[in-house]
C-alpha cells in the first residue's frame, strides 16, 4: 500500500517525470485538449516519442487519473512529459480523488447588500457535493465539526 496522499503521488510524478507546458493554449498550464490543434500536436509527439504521452482519464467512481499512454476512453486531456517512462512500466497517478473527505470553509471576499460577510463550507463526499451559506467564521466550523463527527461514526 503507498504511503502517499493522492496529492503528494501526483507531486512525485510531477517531479519524475517533469509535464510540459502547452506551449498552443498558454492558458492551459500542462494539459492538452483532445481535440483540434493540441490533439494534432500529440499525435505528432505519440508517432515519434510515444512514452512521453500521458492520458488524463475520468475513471468509473468519477476520480481522476492519469495513466501512461494515449487513450481514448474516458479521456479529458492529455500531458507530455519531459522524461519517457519505461515500455513495461504502467503508470496509474491520481490526478483527483473525489472520494476522499475534502472539507474547507472559505471566506467570501465581497460582502453583500447589508454589508454583511458570508462565510461558505463547501465539501464533497463520494461525489455529493453540498454548500453551505453562514454569517460567522465560527458557525462554519462548527458545522465542519458536525459533519466530521457524522463521518467518523458512520465509517466507525
Amino acid at each position: 500500500m503507498n504511503s502517499l496522499n493522492w496529492e503528494e503521488e501526483l507531486d512525485a510524478w510531477t517531479n519524475k517525470y517533469e509535464p510540459m507546458d502547452n506551449h498552443i493554449d498558454t492558458n492551459a498550464g500542462d494539459k492538452f485538449e483532445t481535440y483540434g490543434e493540441e490533439l494534432e500536436y500529440v499525435r505528432k509527439i505519440h508517432e515519434t516519442e510515444p512514452n512521453r504521452v500521458w492520458t488524463l482519464i475520468e475513471g468509473d467512481s468519477g476520480n481522476l487519473w492519469i495513466v501512461n499512454g494515449y487513450h481514448f476512453v474516458n479521456r479529458l486531456n492529455y500531458f507530455i512529459t519531459a522524461k519517457a517512462y519505461e515500455n513495461s512500466e504502467y503508470v496509474e497517478i491520481p490526478y483527483y480523488i473525489f472520494d476522499e473527505l475534502d472539507l474547507e470553509v472559505l471566506q467570501e471576499e465581497d460582502a453583500d447588500e447589508q454589508g454583511n460577510t458570508w462565510y461558505v463550507f463547501n465539501h464533497n463526499q463520494n461525489e455529493v457535493f453540498r454548500n453551505q451559506w453562514f454569517n460567522t467564521e465560527e458557525e462554519a466550523q462548527d458545522y465542519l465539526e458536525q459533519v466530521e463527527l457524522e463521518m467518523s461514526e458512520a465509517t466507525a
